[in-house]
């Protein structure tokens, strides 16, 4: 865990003050995080004990991977003491504290950054598209109240430095150039002291991208699906709810024919925005269908982000099917797949629903039946891809003219079994693409 110094300082109120032009400006701030920050730091340890690279950089430099570095911890004020930690912990540090507000220090006030969370989001557009070149969060169904700035994709805000953030204090400065900067400077300075310390924040700075890159890994992430609502959580919610019995297998490491940058460069990955998208998830249905099909038997392996968005639902940006193009939301919750007809048995249980009920669980603690959708197509297959409310099974049975009007009774994740099946998937591919990134040579 953090330093509990630290941790009282960046769990301090989420009211931000800031000295304008010599006005005072509040304005509240709420988080839409991908994964809980307990659930970032699972990921980056699997990660970190999962490259073989990085394990061989350190071992260079320190003599072990165990050897406690000491150092100030990057962005603090000066009355923050140096702490003193293994390599694993400064890495979980950055990994942990991104999604918090950066403290910055004004003359007469303590102030804190806006949460950098807002700039979390890639959405891949179709049909084509720049890699790296898309829109962050544009979904305002869930307000943010004041943007002051465009917000940045994660990918970008990632990898550029300097950056300004959404908000009115400072740019970001723990990138991977930052990263990059911190390294250099480690293996280049004449004072070990003072080499350990920019190692730990090579590390620091690293932890934040990892972050970035794990936050693909959550679908609202990357079909820009705003959940700022704490009610409307599902994935994060049920992944803080439940990361400590699933260490096991939501932070398994990837096998080992995975870890080593051999498998990365083979793979096609030759730069850090092939982690988040590879250009290959783009074209017409055909073509984003072969893309999702590739990456679940043999063939070109996709970014993070584009495996998420082609295989997954968000909480609003559901199937296909449910976005006509005359319903407002369609560029914003649009996306062409997962298909509702293709990627599911949904036609056979429009014709007997019982073919496809399974237990599950109340909040109580009650069991009972419910209908899900299986994922059968259009990319990987799993079982519990979404479960189908009451109305949409009742009207099964009904005359087809009711049948018809089914489309607005609609399938969701907000399910135990559901959220169970993708984080069982998904964080594992998180700790996959981690591992890369900390291997990667440029």
């Amino acid at each position: 865990m953090p330093p509990p110094e630290v941790e009282k300082i960046m769990k301090r109120s989420q009211f931000r003050i800031v000295l304008l032009l010599g006005l005072s400006v509040v304005t509240f701030s709420e988080q839409a995080n991908a994964h809980n920050e307990n659930v970032h730091r699972r990921i980056t340890e699997s990660a970190f004990y999962a490259s073989s690279g990085l394990s061989t950089f350190l071992t260079d430099n320190l003599g072990s991977t165990t050897v406690p570095i000491i150092a100030h911890p990057h962005g603090y004020p000066d009355y923050v003491v140096s702490f003193v930690q293994l390599p694993e912990a400064w890495l979980e540090w950055g990994a942990y504290y991104e999604d918090m507000e950066d403290p910055v220090y004004i003359p007469w006030i303590y102030a804190f950054d806006s949460p950098r969370c807002e700039d979390h989001f890639y959405t891949p557009t179709f049909p084509t598209r720049v890699p790296g070149q898309v829109p962050g969060l544009t979904d305002s169904t869930e307000s943010y109240g004041i943007l002051i700035q465009p917000v940045n994709n994660s990918y970008l805000w990632a990898a550029i430095r300097g950056i300004p953030p959404v908000g009115l204090v400072s740019p970001n400065d723990q990138t991977w150039q930052n990263a990059r900067d911190y390294q250099y400077i480690a293996l280049s300075s004449t004072t070990k002291a003072f080499r350990d310390e920019k190692l730990a924040l090579t590390l620091d700075a690293l932890g934040h991208v990892l972050h970035l890159n794990q936050d693909a890994s959550q679908p609202d992430h990357v079909r820009n699906d705003n959940h700022k609502n704490e009610q409307h959580r599902y994935i994060e919610n049920y992944g803080f709810e439940n990361f400590q019995k699933m260490k096991s297998v939501w932070f398994a490491a990837p096998p080992p024919e995975r870890r080593g940058w051999p498998h990365w460069n083979s793979a096609g990955f030759t730069k850090l925005l092939d982690f988040w998208d590879r250009g290959l998830y783009v074209g017409n249905i055909s073509a984003l269908r072969n893309a999702l099909n590739a990456d679940a038997t043999t063939g070109p392996q996709l970014g993070l982000a584009e495996f998420s968005n082609g295989n997954f639902l968000g909480e609003d940006a559901i199937y296909a099917e449910y976005f006509p193009a005359s319903s407002p939301e369609f560029g914003i919750h649009y996306f062409p797949f997962p298909k509702r007809n293709t990627g599911t048995q949904y036609k056979a249980v429009w014709q007997n629903p019982l073919t496809s009920i399974d237990g599950s669980f109340l909040q109580d603690g009650s069991l009972i039946n419910r209908v899900y959708l299986n994922k059968i197509g259009d990319g990987i297959h799993f079982t519990h891809h979404s479960v189908l409310g009451y109305l949409d099974t009742y009207t099964a049975n009904l005359p087809q003219q009711i049948q018809l009007q089914r489309d607005i009774y609609t399938p969701t994740i907000n399910d135990p079994r559901v959220l169970q099946d993708y984080h069982s998937i998904l964080l594992p591919k998180a700790v996959e693409y981690s591992a890369g990134i900390l291997t990667a040579r440029r």
